[in-house]
């Protein structure tokens, strides 16, 4: 049994759009529902990440970021377990053990794309980071809370969430402070 391919498939017959590892199900124009299963091969366990992805969030941070196009990108999502309030969730199905069923692992992905369609708003997205901490582990994190003040046209918001990515970005004058400068005056320029 390949799990990781028996998932992918039920996923894709739910509507999913296959990538590689990433497996996309718009919602709408500017949402999507993410699945990454990890690299479909002869590995048969699976982690699977569940994400939720604001097109036009992405779209603007990979302009001002200057990154090459990408429709596998998620604005907000953690492994499954982490979105659920739990921990870590992986299956691996041992010869001699407990049987893992698709079924299984579909369940817990199911309901983490659940919880996380709860926050299919712009203005709801800064609680989902805070619902779900392990989201915030994405290194361009604080460079997506800029780009959704930006779309809110909070002002306020916005100088808040620069000077806290400043302060994440910059605590040494390296490249990556440069990379936020540079992000920082091309997104003075939108406005």
């Amino acid at each position: 049994m390949n799990l990781r391919r028996e998932v992918t498939n039920a996923l894709v017959a739910d509507g999913f759009v296959r990538g590689k590892r990433v497996h996309r199900k718009p919602l709408d124009d500017e949402w999507s529902l993410l699945v990454d299963t990890g690299e479909i091969g002869r590995a048969t366990d699976i982690a699977p990440y569940a994400g939720l992805r604001c097109a036009p969030v992405e779209r603007l941070l990979l302009e001002l970021c200057q990154l090459p196009p990408s429709e596998e990108t998620s604005t907000a999502g953690a492994n499954v377990g982490y979105v659920l309030g739990g921990e870590y969730r992986s299956w691996l199905p041992l010869p001699g053990g407990p049987p893992v069923t698709p079924e299984e692992v579909l369940a817990a992905i199911h309901a983490a794309l659940d919880r996380l369609a709860g926050y299919r708003s712009l203005d709801l997205l800064p609680a989902a980071w805070d619902a779900i901490p392990d989201s915030r582990l994405d290194p361009s994190h604080a460079y997506r809370r800029v780009i959704v003040q930006h779309l809110l046209g909070d002002e306020a918001g916005l100088q808040r969430e620069l000077a806290a990515a400043e302060d994440a970005y910059c605590f040494r004058d390296d490249e990556i402070c440069a990379d936020f400068r540079a992000f920082r005056e091309r997104l003075q320029k939108l406005a």
